[in-house]
């Protein structure tokens, strides 16, 4: 009989115990729906904290990014430069780099509707063509004001104002003074976003500022007359949170009527119930048993594969009791054996995807650092020649301004340049070396007219430059020559460092050269090497036009060493 049973389909199954259960469900419903009543109400609690608490982060973090804009916004160098002008004139001239610097940072964000700067007479400056009202900053750091509403015509506005001093970053001028203000004017959704609630809730969330107006409200009863009448009244739910930002968020959900009926009846219908459940139990239990028993088995199965060893897919599930447990365990297995493939898949393909990351960061990071140490330097050394002209060095001034000259090309301008630029800079740091080496070497340049206009990246050369010098010529006991070649091969730039000096072993020679031929990350590549300048700029180049440019190496021992750049010759449009 029970092997029979359990051959039947579920569906006839159920069949066969729904006569028995009809009226044990009547009066189980009766029983628990006062209980469902609290469970939903819990559970609604619980939705309601969540909502909040995600607004409540959404906003928090929107408030954060408003700070650091404005924040960039204040320390921006052509604000800066902006409000300390001395003269109208030198204002007006400032005035277009001024809505450049804002225009950039109203990108930042699509919730920013205007960006107001005020200087420390009072004028305001604003991005947008119409002039937006903002209200008088009188903190001396961040502020968020409350909502604001402008009327042109017919038609009004709402909008929010962040306000932050600006104080004086300039090193000339008093660090850390007031020289005005600027206004971050946002939309009124912009600590919300597009954040939309489900058409068949009737529960309303909203955002108010610090005196409780209603900044954005979302839901069947919106607005600031909802929300005061929701205060006077008895709501089913109204729940008050305070943001750190000074805001709060209001949450309201109409009464609700009680889905149980009320009568003395009740209590005779849940002994009813309970009468027709005890004497249903043993079938019930019988049937359940078999319903569920695969399912138990499948769960246990499931939490077995959860603890985490991928060796545990591999296994399979059996599954008895009905014909739709059979089908749904080699369902199961099947899924579990591609589950397996589509794992080994993505575990591989996220590691390809994490290593080029990784990568990506390095060079970003090593890229910012290079910017930062040249602007102190470039500072600093300005400062030193003119100290040095001021007490009568004038040699320590030239390496001081040449070596300032050098940090301020490698800061400024753009990353590709004319060649004849690159020789410009490149000079300097010989002029440097000369003092260095009084004279033990010389310097020849026979470059073409035709090739001075070419374009490349900059600061290619002076690594080379220096190469030579560091490991060719300071070696070398005897006067150097040191010569720059540059000539054109169809549509190849050739530039040619050459030099007279100790040269290499071809040992050294052929390990440098096979590194050229596969690094792209230099300064892994480079250690213990001592050739970090020529590694990098050979990467440059073949990131920057492809493999089939970059540098060779030719060297004797003893006799000197060229190096050899190759890179497309383009020109300026």
């Amino acid at each position: 009989m029970l092997r029979w049973y359990r051959r039947l389909r579920v569906y006839t199954q159920i069949a066969l115990m729904c006569a028995f259960t009809a009226a044990l469900l009547t009066g189980y419903l009766l029983f628990t729906l006062s209980q469902a009543q609290t469970s939903a109400h819990n559970t609604f609690v619980e939705y309601v904290d969540s909502l909040v608490d995600q607004t409540e982060r959404m906003a928090e973090a929107q408030y954060d990014s408003y700070a650091k804009i404005i924040r960039l916004i204040s320390f921006d160098k052509d604000v800066q430069e902006f409000l300390f002008a001395k003269s109208e004139g030198e204002r007006v001239e400032r005035y277009g780099s001024l809505k450049r610097a804002l225009i950039q940072a109203a990108t930042l964000s699509g919730s920013i509707t205007d960006i107001v700067v005020e200087d420390s007479q009072g004028r305001l400056y604003n991005l947008a063509d119409s002039q937006t009202e903002v209200p008088p900053q009188t903190a001396t750091t961040l502020s968020l004001s409350g909502l604001m509403v402008s009327h042109q015509g017919k038609t009004s506005q709402r909008y929010l104002v962040m306000s932050k001093n600006i104080e004086s970053i300039d090193s000339y001028n008093q660090t850390s003074q007031n020289i005005g203000n600027v206004y971050l004017v946002l939309s009124d959704s912009a600590f919300t976003g597009e954040r939309q609630l489900s058409a068949a809730s009737d529960l309303t969330l909203y955002l108010a500022d610090q005196a409780g107006q209603v900044v954005w409200s979302n839901g069947p009863r919106a607005g600031q007359a909802a929300l005061e009448q929701a205060r006077r009244n008895d709501p089913y739910y109204f729940s008050d949170t305070p943001l750190s930002i000074g805001y709060h968020i209001y949450v309201l959900q109409e009464r609700a009527e009680s889905l149980l009926a009320s009568g003395d009846g009740r209590n005779g219908e849940l002994l009813v119930a309970l009468g027709l459940l005890s004497l249903l139990a043993l079938l019930w239990i019988a049937f359940a048993r078999n319903l569920v028993s695969p399912l138990k088995q499948l769960l246990r199965f499931i939490e077995k594969l959860g603890g985490g060893s991928l060796g545990n897919l591999s296994e399979q599930v059996e599954l008895e009791g009905y014909q739709e447990a059979g089908r749904i365990g080699n369902e199961f297995n099947a899924l579990l054996e591609k589950t397996v493939q589509l794992t080994a898949e993505v575990v591989d393909a996220n590691t390809a995807a994490y290593e080029n990351r990784l990568l990506a960061k390095q060079f970003e990071l090593a890229h910012l650092r290079s910017e930062v140490n040249p602007h102190f330097l470039y500072n600093t050394l300005e400062t030193m020649v003119g100290i040095a002209y001021t007490n009568g060095q004038p040699e320590i001034a030239e390496i001081a301004r040449s070596l300032s000259l050098i940090f301020k090309y490698s800061i400024k301008g753009k990353s590709i340049v004319p060649l004849r630029e690159e020789w410009k800079i490149a000079q300097n740091y010989l002029n440097i070396q000369h003092y260095r080496f009084q004279d033990r070497f010389d310097v020849a340049c026979p470059m073409p007219k035709e090739c001075a206009d070419f374009l490349v990246p900059k600061l290619i050369l002076q690594p080379m430059i220096e190469n030579a010098i560091v490991h060719g010529i300071e070696q070398h006991d005897g006067f150097c020559h040191l010569t720059v070649e540059t000539k054109l091969e169809e549509q190849t730039l050739v530039l040619k460092v050459i030099d007279d000096g100790v040269g290499m072993s071809p040992e050294v020679l052929t390990e440098l050269n096979g590194r050229l031929k596969r690094t792209l990350d230099p300064a892994q590549d480079a250690e213990g090497t001592g050739h970090i300048g020529i590694l990098n700029v050979d990467s440059r180049l073949k990131l920057q036009y492809g493999p089939a440019y970059g540098v060779t190496l030719n060297s004797t021992l003893g006799k000197g060493t060229t190096v050899e750049l190759r890179l497309p010759a383009l020109k300026e449009a």
